[in-house]
């Protein structure tokens, strides 16, 4: 379950959250008044080393233990929480699974020079049941200082 949570925690589908306003709120100085949209940017507490150590690598160990209060926003909180957050959860699990049995993974690497020195960096995805063909591909470019 750890994976599952650090991979919801470094790609939340929905990034942030909208609110109204319902009285006037004073925050770090500025009062927000009544009846204003807010946007809450929950993706900054993922990301936010005051919270989370290293926070862009994905390390699902940092669930050993319970994230501080407030902190880990992906699915909202109170009574607005998401009613399909057991399901997502439950989801992705599934996903994992078969990404992780039902595969078997190589690694590809091109080095193309033009005016600057790209490098390509593939994943190459094989599946292992027969019902599947072909290959799928994912590809992550780079740009290498030279």
């Amino acid at each position: 379950m750890q994976v599952v949570e650090e991979t919801i925690r470094l790609a939340n589908i929905s990034p942030m959250l909208y609110r109204v306003a319902l009285r006037d709120v004073e925050y770090r100085g500025y009062t927000i008044p009544e009846g204003w949209k807010v946007i809450v940017w929950i993706r900054s507490l993922h990301v936010d080393p005051k919270y989370y150590d290293d926070p862009l690598s994905f390390n699902p160990d940092r669930w050993d233990k319970a994230a501080k209060l407030g902190t880990y926003q992906v699915f909202g909180g109170g009574e607005r929480i998401c009613a399909g957050n057991m399901l997502a959860r439950l989801q992705l699990t599934i996903m994992l699974h078969h990404l992780s049995c039902g595969y078997k993974y190589s690694l590809n690497f091109q080095t193309f020079i033009n005016s600057t020195c790209v490098q390509l960096f593939s994943v190459i995805i094989h599946p292992l049941y027969f019902f599947f063909t072909g290959s799928i591909y994912f590809f992550q470019m780079g740009v290498v200082e030279s």
